[in-house]
């Protein structure tokens, strides 16, 4: 299975990157595809919750393989017979960081789905990590 992403590089340390992007109440400030997250407990492994769209969706998520001060992936069902896996990176690079997210489709249809939908959700991360540079570069 291909995983489908994108990376910006910031002037905002890890720490700080991480201090905005482990808080999903700050997500719809910068995440244009969010306008509510709700949790069903601290940011961490295991964490359910669900995810409002400015669309008017609602999306079941889990997060999973939390490293904290540097990654984690969020899961969801979107489409019967599929899983997306959303990774969110960042990493120090020199006095800067590199932010990035990536996105892994499995399950049954994952074969047929991921080579259409993966590069298009792809290209919508550049938004989403705009978003997030801005937010962890002038929003203190």
């Amino acid at each position: 299975m291909a995983d489908y992403g994108r990376s910006r590089e910031t002037t905002a340390s890890p720490e700080r990157v991480w201090t905005i992007w482990s808080d999903p109440g700050t997500w719809s400030q910068w995440n244009p595809s969010v306008s509510k997250m709700e949790l069903d407990g601290p940011f961490g492994d295991g964490t359910t919750g669900r995810m409002h769209t400015p669309e008017g969706r609602t999306h079941q998520i889990r997060f999973e393989h939390v490293q904290p001060g540097s990654s984690y992936e969020m899961r969801t069902a979107v489409i019967p017979g599929t899983e997306f896996h959303f990774r969110c990176e960042v990493a120090p690079s020199g006095t800067c960081s590199t932010l990035s997210q990536t996105v892994r489709i499995s399950g049954p249809l994952a074969f047929a789905l991921a080579p259409i939908m993966g590069p298009g959700m792809a290209k919508s991360f550049d938004r989403v990590l705009d978003g997030l540079k801005h937010e962890v570069e002038t929003g203190e």
